[in-house]
């Protein structure tokens, strides 16, 4: 946070004070007093959860994070204060299949009805939810890809973002950026599925072996727990 307000401080000190001077010429350490625009900061987070917030929108403070605490009342408590609108707008899976059968908005949505901030979060959130429902083998489309587009061509039909889905090459770049992000997230999750497996494992032959169980069985033993080959848990036996 702290380093995302520094560069923009910066750019917008270089950029209002370049009038008439080089394009290169930077301003930030001039001896000039510099006049910067007044930061405004939001922060907007979506996603599928049970756990759902009574208010959208909230304030939130740099100073929250803060191991010793003041009073923010006071009239300087801190050096370094940041504050941030923070939008919550995660839904429940059953908020969101909602919305795609019914068009229906959850209630405490209402007061954002028609902006881009709530369609953009109803868009995201969808998408997690196909990708779910593909996960659990619910769903009739062949490829991750076709649901998006079914869900550009939802959103096009109820008048949304139509001036981009209207247009096929920017169509075609949110279903690729959405495919993509996907992929990368399952191969994450895999990844990191796969480091617990083997942290698991390994954990399990010192425990076994601390008990005095020989090296024979325990190689069974985390052959038949982890449906091991030979070869593998040869290799596991060795770190």
């Amino acid at each position: 946070m702290l380093e995302y307000i520094t560069r923009g401080l910066r750019e917008a000190a270089e950029l209002f004070n370049q009038k008439g001077e080089k394009k290169d010429t930077v301003k930030i350490y001039s001896s000039r007093q510099l006049r910067l625009p007044e930061p405004k900061l939001y922060a907007m987070v979506t996603g599928l959860s049970q756990t759902l917030p009574t208010d959208v929108k909230s304030v939130k403070y740099l100073s929250d994070l803060y191991v010793t605490k003041s009073n923010r009342a006071a009239k300087s408590p801190y050096s370094v204060e940041v504050q941030v609108e923070y939008f919550n707008f995660k839904m429940s899976s059953e908020e969101i299949r909602g919305y795609l059968e019914k068009e229906r908005i959850p209630k405490r949505f209402e007061h954002y009805q028609g902006t881009d901030l709530l369609y953009y979060a109803l868009f995201v959130n969808a998408k997690r939810y196909l990708w779910d429902c593909r996960k659990e083998g619910h769903t009739t489309r062949l490829t991750y890809e076709e649901d998006i587009l079914w869900l550009c061509d939802l959103f096009w039909g109820r008048g949304i973002f139509v001036e981009i889905l209207e247009q096929e090459d920017k169509k075609m770049s949110i279903v690729e950026a959405f495919s993509y992000e996907e992929d990368i997230r399952e191969a994450g999750m895999e990844e990191g599925l796969q480091k617990g497996i083997e942290k698991g494992i390994v954990g399990s032959i010192k425990l076994l072996g601390q008990i005095g169980l020989e090296s024979s069985l325990i190689k069974k033993k985390i052959i038949e727990q982890y449906s091991l080959t030979e070869e593998e848990a040869a290799h596991y036996m060795k770190l």
